[in-house]
Order: structure tokens, then sequence, then C-alpha cells
């Protein structure tokens, strides 16, 4: 197996391209090489807990086996996975993207939905909120304006509301 230093943690972590990382360095009570534990954080990313200095982080594994083998992005860059399996961290499957290429290749090339909605992360309402802003606008007894305070949000979300800009998929 090959492995190569991570740039930033030379000679303390390394990187296979079969997606492991291994500490190399010596600690107090481990032996050395280690392979160290991956752990799926809540948003599916695989990542290690490392300790320099007495300093703990915790780091993305596929931003490691980039960082070893493919050097430092550039600006703007982050580590994609090609097939969209935040798991498969091998190398192959590995590259270094803009934002909006990593979300070119995940609406077109691999067939997911944007969230819509309230299943968005953004959303601030609710299907029900935006029924009875519907209703509302189609009773005609109050302003824009008076329904965006009764909502707490801008009077241009409730234009866009009203004009099916957004929100569009959710019946009044």
């Amino acid at each position: 197996m090959i492995w190569r230093s991570i740039p930033g943690y030379k000679n303390i972590y390394e990187a296979s391209p079969e997606g492991l990382i291994r500490r190399i360095a010596p600690a107090r009570g481990l032996s050395v090489p280690m392979l160290m534990k991956q752990y799926i954080g809540t948003d599916g990313y695989c990542r290690i807990f490392i300790s320099i200095r007495h300093k703990k982080k915790t780091l993305m594994v596929h931003n490691l086996i980039l960082l070893a083998f493919k050097g430092l992005p550039k600006e703007g860059e982050y580590g994609s996975h090609l097939d969209g399996i935040r798991r498969n961290n091998n190398l192959e499957n590995l590259v270094w993207r803009t934002f909006s290429a990593i979300q070119y290749n995940t609406y077109n090339n691999l067939n997911k939905k944007a969230p819509r909605g309230n299943k968005h992360h953004n959303a601030k309402l609710t299907e029900i909120d935006i029924k009875g802003i519907k209703s509302l606008l189609i009773s005609k007894h109050f302003t824009n304006t008076e329904i965006a305070k009764l909502f707490k949000i801008s009077k241009s979300n409730i234009s866009s509301i009203s004009s099916n800009k957004t929100w569009a998929h959710v019946k009044g």
C-alpha cells in the first residue's frame, strides 16, 4: 500500500489512495504506525480526530487524501466526490472543485433534486405557512406589508410567493 505525508501534518500523519489515514509520529501510549479510526459525521462525511501538541481537531478524510496526493486546492476549491457518495474516499473518486461545479455535478450528473420548500436548509416557512399566506393574498383583506409582518419575513418574499417565483409547488 502506498502512503504519502499530508501537507501541514508532515511526519505526523499519512494518507493512502484507498482512503485511509494513519499516524506515524510516536505519541504517549500509542504504537506507530497506527491506523486512524474514521467516524461518519451527521452530514455523511468521514472524519478523523487528530491531536497535535495537545490540540484536538476534527478533519474530513476526503480533504486529507486530496492534500496528500493532489496538493493544495486553488482558492475557492473544495474536496468533492465524483460519485456523490461521501463515504467513498478512494483517490480516483476525489477531485478539487469549485462550489458551483460541485452543485452542477450533484444536480445534473448524479440526478439529485435540489431540496424544495421547508426541506431546504434556509427555509423559514412551512408549507402550512405558505397556504396561509396564499389564502390571505387571495382574500385581498391584507397588504403584502401586513402579511410580511405577520409571518416575520420581507415584503419581497411575499411578492415572490404571490407571483409563484418561490413555493410554486404549494397550492393555496
